[in-house]
């Protein structure tokens, strides 16, 4: 029953495949008509193509504007703050979020790593203070008329004034955390969880067994914490995402370096780790995609302009 393509069927092949059909108890109108499309060029319609169901996410969502660590001290270049308020300005819709990882106030002065050094003589509590203070000025003011939700989470760089108060208690009163100025923000804890639309965010998430960051790559993380998360403290960019029987998707997100300036303490093969802020969009049930703003492209975007 061959023949050669584009040619019309012999009528006679086609009766003598109905017989043989009907030879095979086959006589029913389904086997017959797909014989005669097989047959019949003209006639022959292509199986449309078969696609994996996708279930159209719907509802509310909201943008999430993520700020990973700063980490502001005195002389360091801080233009970066201003143009990540232009950004989110440009791009934020009323209800939107932003949220910043902390470690914007470094405090190098009250560093017990490099307390003795070389590099620690000069280093004053209101000179460190005061940068930071100026610093997120930069980037709260411009969004301060917005109909934004806004909040900065304590790293461990802020808790370096309350580690100084357990030792110095004398200081208390006088030196505190209220000496941060985050511009009315909503403030959090050093690694207090704050939940919004699913995600968890903290400075770090940790073992509660030990005390310690959790480590390993944001996967590892990612099964640790159990939950969707963003976190900050580490610097570079990494994330993870896991798959849900129930077509959700669990994601995690390590990003600790939105700043210009050198950090001598990570050694020169360490500057060239990713810097920059996020956007998550369509945030809702602890899903969301991303959308990486790099450093670079902020510099490009609002550095020049007047």
């Amino acid at each position: 029953m061959t023949r050669k393509q584009g040619t019309a069927p012999d009528p006679r092949i086609y009766a003598e495949a109905v017989n043989d059909f009907r030879d095979l108890q086959a006589d029913n109108e389904e086997l017959r008509e797909a014989l005669r499309q097989a047959l019949s060029p003209g006639l022959h319609t292509r199986r449309a193509p078969r696609f994996p169901t996708y279930k159209a996410r719907t509802g509310a969502f909201r943008r999430h504007f993520v700020i990973p660590d700063t980490q502001v001290k005195p002389g360091v270049s801080v233009d970066h703050l201003g143009w990540a308020a232009k950004y989110i300005t440009d791009h934020s819709e009323p209800g939107d979020v932003v949220v910043h990882l902390g470690d914007h106030w470094d405090m190098h002065s009250l560093s017990t790593y490099d307390k003795g050094k070389r590099g620690f003589e000069g280093r004053r509590v209101k000179l460190d203070v005061d940068a930071g203070n100026a610093a997120f000025h930069l980037l709260a003011d411009p969004l301060a008329e917005l109909p934004l939700e806004r909040h900065f989470l304590f790293g461990n760089h802020e808790n370096r004034i309350e580690r100084t108060l357990e030792f110095e208690p004398w200081l208390d009163g006088v030196f505190g955390l209220d000496m941060l100025d985050t511009c009315g923000w909503t403030r959090h804890g050093f690694l207090d969880v704050l939940s919004l639309d699913g995600v968890f965010y903290s400075h770090y998430f940790y073992n509660p067994k030990t005390s310690k960051p959790w480590a390993g790559m944001a996967a590892t993380i990612l099964k640790n914490v159990g939950n969707s998360f963003v976190q900050g403290h580490r610097q570079g960019l990494d994330g993870a995402i896991q798959p849900l029987p129930n077509g959700r998707r669990m994601r995690g997100i390590v990003a600790g370096s939105f700043y210009s300036h050198v950090e001598g303490y990570i050694g020169p093969q360490g500057q060239s780790h990713w810097r920059g802020m996020l956007m998550l969009t369509e945030v809702a049930d602890g899903d969301f995609n991303i959308v990486e703003i790099s450093l670079d492209f902020l510099r490009r975007r609002y550095g020049r302009r007047r």
